[in-house]
């Protein structure tokens, strides 16, 4: 069976893989926990992330594959015990700095697009509950 894309006339052999759809798709993450004395309760958290590889295309080229990629994240947080409602924190993203394409399309016309991943990211905070 062909089926045709309505958007550039093409014509595609059925069973071409979905675009967007990667086959595998993973989250795990440990979370440890401490008591620090009398200072108050620490805790740390790091995650990882995998996204397999997919189409971008409903033509399925090779050009619009992009390959897989795994992101780790952390989050480190302090509670003190003399203010037990607030919550001192620290997160990176992509602690690695990968470098990655989010999404990526060879059809684009005239030029091809390639929509970069977010980079590392640090960010500090702090949550106060009342």
């Amino acid at each position: 069976n062909l089926v045709v894309d309505n958007t550039t006339g093409r014509r595609l052999q059925s069973g071409t893989e979905l675009p967007f759809t990667p086959e595998l798709l993973g989250n795990v993450g440990l979370n440890a926990e401490s008591t620090i004395g009398a200072l108050g309760f620490l805790s740390a958290r790091v995650d990882y992330s995998y996204h397999g590889e997919q189409w971008n295309y409903i033509g399925n080229t090779a050009e619009d594959r992009s390959p897989s990629y795994g992101l780790v994240d952390l989050r480190v947080s302090f509670n003190p015990d003399a203010m037990s409602n607030l919550d001192v924190y620290a997160t990176v993203k992509n602690l690695a700095d990968k470098e990655y394409d989010a999404v990526t399309n060879a059809q684009g016309f005239p030029f091809a697009l390639a929509i970069a991943g977010a980079p590392r990211m640090w960010a500090i905070g702090a949550t106060y509950s009342f």
